[in-house]
């Protein structure tokens, strides 16, 4: 049980963190990627894309983000062919339950986090 709560904490932070980039730059930027650390479990990713109410990719590479540094460095430098050959999805997440249920989640994480706070 408090593996799977410390999983589901990670879900919801990562949510709130979503949910409070701006409107424009969540518009249509997101083919949400995840890689690495807890993301490499399918019931924690599962449950992101419930919560989110939108499809998630995980790619085969698990240090996508390395990877992308490295290919903004090359790009500065000029280096136009490196990494070109992108990554292939492994798996896509698509969200399982109903806006509703991701909502009343939601509303329930922010209701003991203010419990907590308020001690």
């Amino acid at each position: 049980e408090q593996l799977r709560a410390g999983m589901e904490s990670i879900g919801f932070l990562v949510t709130d963190i979503v949910h409070a980039l701006p409107e424009s730059t969540r518009q249509g930027a997101f083919d949400t990627v995840f890689c690495g650390g807890g993301m490499a479990r399918d019931p924690l990713l599962q449950f992101q894309a419930d919560l989110l109410q939108q499809p998630l990719i995980r790619y085969r590479l698990r240090e996508v983000t390395a990877r992308g540094v490295a290919r903004r460095l090359a790009e500065a430098l000029q280096w136009n062919d490196f990494g070109r050959q992108g990554t292939k999805p492994s798996r896509r997440f698509e969200p399982a339950s109903s806006p509703f249920a991701s909502i009343r989640l939601i509303e329930r994480w922010h209701q003991v986090l203010e419990q907590i706070l308020a001690r």
